[in-house]
């Protein structure tokens, strides 16, 4: 029952990651592609107040990197955030976590791809179509060469991704550093701050206005997004020489740095805004998007030769430089995100939630087969994805959604069932504490908006007939064809009414309750009742696994329709702030259920040795 099939493997896996190289890992994707991209977005969404943004998103990142810094402290484990799911609620809710969090993982290599791309589409603008936003066949040839290489560093061994990463990270700093004192030395307006109708601006930015639009940059600007790499020295763990006490050093340290950086760099991009030498309207903020949107920094980095003539040398000249800094610095978040997606399909193997075949190690002792997979999934990516944008906001709603799972719940669960595991670094006031950072997750999740998180509730419940046709057929003896049927039917039941609501509201933008209602319906009657099908041909240890995992599908639909009556859906019937505040209550109330609803596994007693 929820056992840890991975231990052998994991005794295999080299250690050869030490503080330094742990703390540059979560760096490298924490500032990977989003110094590039995310300061046009933030400020084209929230204007002056993208700062705001930045602040809030970190403090959250903080929260939830506690209560992660916690579990891996106690159970270090290569692939540990689809792992501790599992450890505190079985296979149920770990499959599901772990099924949303393998879909926002595969996708961050495209985006470091996509975004090299890009940037050398700057000097090279074969690469890319202005008038589609999207890059040319030539530039797709190029983003999966990126990939092919990410792959390529990653199976020569985790000793020189880490070095490799560590290496590139300061040269990222630097370039990064240095370009933001540039921009504020050569051309800062500090009235940009202010344009807009005040700091916090009350037009210009679209689709929202005031603290709504700071709220939406988070999660759709890659704000989030950015914060979020975090992880990566989570995922790393279990390749670490002392990971008990050097991963929590490693995503706290990463964190409080990007804030550091991005902050500085937002502050910088803003300052440097001359609306006339980028044909557009001063508090045009939205414009900024069609203006800039190509390769940002170094398009609004080059504007300002036209500002300060007498430096365009210098202009000209670091131009250069930064195109190198962005290149390098999305192969070095190449090498990390890679590693992560492979350690995310190992850590689902481990779980029993895919084949054993996952595994299974090359002679470098990385997982051979989950890093070919890795490639053919996040190459398929660049397909219904073909922007940065896009790819960030699914995988930002994604990941998070995992988080309010991983973060704050298990961290509080494993203290009620596990209080013998020993913790080098513990969550002060984990009672208030770990229920902040769920609700910080779920409301970067909630105002992501109703399109986002519509399309996330059904791409998640869709991974179900996996759990019930593989996990509880293989693991848990549950009968193949009826628990597989049930789990495809509510799989083909949910699908059906999600494309009746996306046609009814007009690809999810306008309000149609009968819609909604009729996928709510649905999706819980299905969910629910393929559950209950389960539930009747299982013997008790998948029993138990679906009773801790009762309280998660009602998460998914429940934020799901509140996400729809929202300011940030459609129909909007709730004003901003109440509808925040509501999502928070909600959270709450699933988070102590989730508490009430762990037990203790195998698993954890084989973390104690005692199984």
């Amino acid at each position: 029952m929820a056992e840890d099939l991975g231990l052998k493997a994991d005794g295999e896996l080299r250690r050869a990651l030490d503080r330094r190289h742990l703390l540059f890992i979560s760096m490298g994707e924490a500032i990977g592609a989003s110094w590039l991209f995310a300061p046009l977005y933030a400020a084209s969404y929230a204007g002056g107040a993208a700062l705001l943004a930045w602040l809030i998103a970190g403090a959250f990142a903080l929260l939830i990197a506690f209560a992660n810094a916690e579990v891996a402290s106690a159970i270090p484990k290569s692939g540990g955030l689809v792992r501790y799911p599992h450890y505190a609620f079985g296979g149920f809710v770990g499959f599901i976590t772990a099924w949303a969090y393998l879909l926002s993982k595969v996708a961050v290599p495209s985006a470091g791809a996509l975004t090299a791309t890009r940037y050398l589409s700057f000097f090279f603008p074969q690469l890319y179509n202005t008038t589609t936003g999207k890059l040319t066949p030539l530039g797709y040839l190029v983003a999966y060469l990126f990939l092919a290489l990410f792959v390529y560093i990653n199976y020569v061994g985790v000793a020189v991704v880490g070095e490799t990463v560590y290496w590139i990270g300061w040269l990222k700093l630097a370039v990064l550093t240095l370009t933001a004192a540039a921009m504020i030395a050569l051309a800062f307006v500090p009235s940009n701050f202010t344009a807009g109708g005040g700091f916090v601006p009350t037009g210009g930015t679209a689709p929202y206005t005031g603290w709504a639009a700071v709220l939406y940059a988070i999660p759709s600007a890659g704000v989030a997004f950015a914060y979020l790499g975090f992880r990566q020295a989570i995922e790393y763990g279990g390749e670490g020489k002392d990971p008990s006490r050097d991963v929590p050093f490693a995503v706290i340290t990463a964190i409080l740095i990007a804030m550091s950086m991005y902050v500085l760099l937002q502050v910088a991009f803003i300052g440097a805004i001359h609306w006339n030498v980028i044909g557009v309207n001063e508090g045009a903020w939205s414009a900024l998007r069609k203006s800039i949107s190509k390769a940002p920094l170094l398009q609004l980095f080059e504007s300002l030769k036209y500002v300060v003539p007498g430096m365009v040398a210098f202009i000209t000249t670091w131009l250069a430089v930064i195109m190198v800094g962005a290149v390098l610095s999305q192969a070095g978040a190449g090498f990390v995100s890679t590693g992560g997606a492979v350690r995310a399909l190992y850590g689902m193997a481990a779980n029993g939630y895919l084949p054993g075949r996952f595994l299974e190690l090359s002679d470098t002792r990385v997982p051979k087969w989950s890093l070919l997979m890795m490639f053919l999934v996040g190459a398929l990516y660049l397909l219904p994805f073909p922007t940065w944008q896009s790819i960030v906001a699914f995988s930002t709603a994604a990941r998070v959604f995992s988080y309010v799972v991983v973060g704050g719940v298990t961290a509080h669960a494993l203290r009620q069932v596990a209080p013998d595991l020993n913790r080098s670094f513990r969550l002060s006031a984990v009672s208030v504490l770990a229920p902040a950072a769920t609700a910080a997750a779920s409301l970067i999740v909630y105002w992501s908006g109703f399109r986002v998180v519509s399309e996330l509730s059904i791409v998640v419940l869709a991974g179900l007939p996996i759990y019930f046709g593989y996990y509880a057929h293989r693991r848990l003896k549950a009968g193949l064809g009826p628990s597989f049927l049930a789990g495809l039917g509510e799989a083909a039941a949910a699908s059906l009414a999600f494309a009746y609501l996306y046609a009814a509201t007009g690809g999810l933008g306008r309000p149609d309750d009968a819609a909604l209602w009729a996928y709510v319906a649905v999706t819980a009657a299905t969910a629910y009742g393929s559950v209950a099908i389960a539930y009747g041909l299982g013997a008790e240890p998948l029993r138990t696994e679906l009773r801790a995992g009762l309280w998660l599908p009602a998460y998914v639909i429940v934020i799901t329709a509140l996400s729809y009556y929202g300011l940030f859906g459609p129909r909007g019937l709730i004003p901003f702030p109440w509808d925040t505040v509501i999502a928070v209550v909600v959270t709450l109330a699933f988070h102590y259920w989730a508490v009430l609803s762990a037990f203790r596994t195998k698993a954890i007693d084989q973390a104690l040795g005692r199984a």
